[in-house]
């Protein structure tokens, strides 16, 4: 097998591994055996456990959650064209992230002790200012009562989380409708009370 499918192998079987056991619980060995791979094979791509860690964790969602902050370097348009449909495609995107890394997530920010807070102050707390930022700078486009923007972006993740963990757990994918709810729910809350 080629080095670059290989190393790919190597940083899926890691990803599993982590996911199942944690920084802390998952050996070398367990994620060569996954792998399928010896254990000099393994480090012919990675120097340490710590590396690897970052190929198959973090470095993943970093890229997922910067795709993520470039919906929203188009708010402004989106929002003045229909903010229905951006609210609404906005969470949608933001259900599938989290769907996809909802377990990496929860290694990185609760299995990681003295790494789970760096890893938020670098990766996580900065895409929620960024996604904040861009609906401070265009809340003059639409009428809506005093809110945070952060608290309204840390409230949409959350309930993303939710809706991705029972989705998992029930292992039922039927409420196809849920980000369109969520929108209406946000911007409902989120309208200038009289």
């Amino acid at each position: 097998m080629p080095a670059p499918e290989r190393k790919a192998q190597i940083i899926a079987a890691a990803a599993r591994v982590f996911v199942n056991a944690g920084f802390a619980g998952a050996r070398i060995q367990d994620i060569s055996r996954e792998a399928g791979v010896n254990e000099a094979v393994l480090y012919r791509h990675f120097a340490s456990k710590e590396e690897l860690f970052e190929a198959a964790i973090a470095e993943p969602l970093s890229r997922r959650v910067e795709s993520l902050l470039q919906l929203g370097e188009h708010a402004g348009e989106a929002l003045a064209a229909n903010r229905d449909l951006f609210f609404t495609e906005l969470l949608s995107e933001l259900l599938s992230a989290v769907s996809d890394l909802a377990p990496m997530l929860g290694v990185m920010l609760f299995a990681q002790g003295d790494r789970s807070r760096p890893f938020y102050e670098t990766h996580v707390s900065p895409a929620i200012d960024r996604l904040a930022a861009a609906i401070e700078e265009h809340d003059d486009e639409w009428e809506h009562g005093e809110f945070s923007a952060r608290l309204v972006v840390m409230f949409a993740v959350g309930a993303c989380l939710m809706i991705a963990a029972d989705r998992r757990l029930r292992r039922d994918d039927t409420d196809a409708d849920a980000p369109r709810q969520l929108a209406q729910y946000l911007q409902a809350a989120l309208e200038r009370r009289g």
